[in-house]
């Protein structure tokens, strides 16, 4: 399904209505892909709201994963714009998380070799933004 967006409000329902969808799962892998400053961490930190979750930590480009907590679950927001290798991806320990049961929101997915669960799109050009997710694979 594809969302057209013109306004931070439509995004913020379309993430409400995601966070209603996924609130009842334990276990998720969930990719963001598109260019930078085209809306991932921000829908993540809304996603993250409408689960209970306000302590967002902003993006994890330096520290590579936050770990956030619900009473039901655990969410990890990944951010691997920086990692440049699987070598890279290997010595920051990255398939170390996977051993977890959490919620995985994972930007910049393009090394990893695992499947995941939904896949969401982020589109920017000067006449559009648009958010389209894959639930094709879960």
């Amino acid at each position: 399904m594809i969302y057209n967006i013109k306004t931070l409000s439509q995004t913020k329902k379309i993430a409400q209505e995601f966070a209603q969808i996924i609130k009842n799962k334990n276990q998720a892998i969930i990719f963001l892909k598109g260019d930078l400053g085209s809306g991932k961490t921000t829908f993540v930190r809304f996603v993250l709201h409408y689960l209970g979750i306000k302590d967002f930590k902003g993006s994890p480009s330096f520290t590579i994963a936050h770990e956030y907590y619900t009473k039901e679950k655990k969410v990890i927001h990944m951010d691997l714009y920086r990692i440049q290798t699987k070598e890279e991806l290997l010595n920051a320990g990255i398939f170390e998380y996977f051993d977890q049961v959490a919620i995985f929101f994972i930007e910049w997915p393009n090394l990893l070799e695992i499947k995941p669960d939904i896949v969401i799109e982020f589109n920017l050009t000067i006449k559009q933004r648009s958010i389209g997710i894959d639930w094709a694979t879960n």
